[in-house]
């Protein structure tokens, strides 16, 4: 009898923990609202929206989103509240822009795909100059781009190496890690430089001096982790390309939740293709077969 009741309330306790866990998870997820989307407004029978955009760039000081709109070979730009600021194709002379930054002084830095460069543009000027990269002679496939304390980090699709180079384009650091098959995105943090694995999905935290600091495998099923992104209380978000989710770790790799999913409504994600948390503290996917950017706030 008592053997009975003990595996009883065994039985109980047990789900009561699973049921606790499920709604801990539930609740990670239902916390992130769809807030707008960040889209190129039809005008005219001449305009387009957004086709495969690519890369986006948040600019704290002036409030706008710049979105590297890659297949229309153009830039659109957008305010802090979703609304439609400019476009810009540089006198129809951008090819694929894939990702970008922008400096002080109205200066611009493109990865346009279509030339294998890293361009520079001045918007006062209106002068563009393109910029083939090497490192120790070898050619560099710019993919990613980021800047942090005047220096620039090109992640190299070729190796999967993140490169780091002056403002000046002179060679300085170059991120990698032994035995592993390369990043396939990256950001860069006062505490270093994060990036995730190639297909497995690994995160790697290295320290700015290149230095090894953690190798976190998450704990959970993805099919084709893509993107990452480090949230501001430490959480790790990985976007699942093909599945269309967003998946959150600890920095341990234990799996807390996920979100969104495959789908072409608002609020579902198609191909998304960058992952960023903007200044105001809301995520912003960039949903590239969608042709958009979406925002979400807790």
């Amino acid at each position: 009898m008592k053997g009975s009741l003990l595996i009883r309330t065994t039985r109980v306790i047990l789900w009561a923990l699973l049921i606790s866990l499920a709604l801990t998870v539930d609740a990670g997820a239902t916390a992130w609202q769809w807030q707008f989307s960040l889209k190129a407004p039809i005008i005219n029978k001449d305009s387009k929206p957004m086709l495969m955009p690519a890369g986006l760039f948040i600019d704290p000081v002036r409030k706008l989103y710049y979105v590297a709109d890659t297949e229309n070979n153009r830039l659109v730009s957008f305010t802090d509240k979703g609304e439609f600021k400019n476009m810009f194709d540089a006198g129809k002379r951008l090819n694929s822009p894939y990702d970008l930054i922008r400096e002080k002084g109205g200066v611009l830095w493109v990865v346009e795909a279509g030339r294998n460069s890293l361009t520079r543009i001045d918007l006062k000027s209106r002068k563009m100059e393109s910029k083939s990269l090497e490192w120790n002679g070898d050619i560099v496939f710019p993919h990613r781009l980021a800047e942090y304390d005047n220096a620039f980090y090109i992640l190299d699709k070729k190796s999967g190496d993140v490169l780091c180079y002056s403002n000046k384009l002179k060679q300085k650091t170059r991120y990698m890690v032994k035995g592993s098959r390369g990043f396939a995105d990256f950001k860069v943090r006062k505490d270093g430089i994060w990036g995730i694995e190639r297909l497995n999905g690994t995160v790697y935290h290295l320290g700015h001096n290149g230095k090894l600091i953690n190798k976190i495998i998450p704990k959970g099923e993805m099919s084709f982790p893509y993107a990452l992104e480090i949230g501001p209380a430490g959480l790790i978000y990985i976007v699942d390309r093909h599945a269309g989710t967003i998946n959150v770790f600890d920095q341990a790799g234990r799996f807390k939740y996920r979100f969104l999913g495959a789908g072409q409504v608002r609020g579902r994600l198609y191909y998304p293709e960058e992952l960023m948390f903007d200044p105001w503290g809301r995520l912003c996917v960039v949903d590239s077969g969608n042709g958009r950017v979406e925002v979400f706030s807790r």
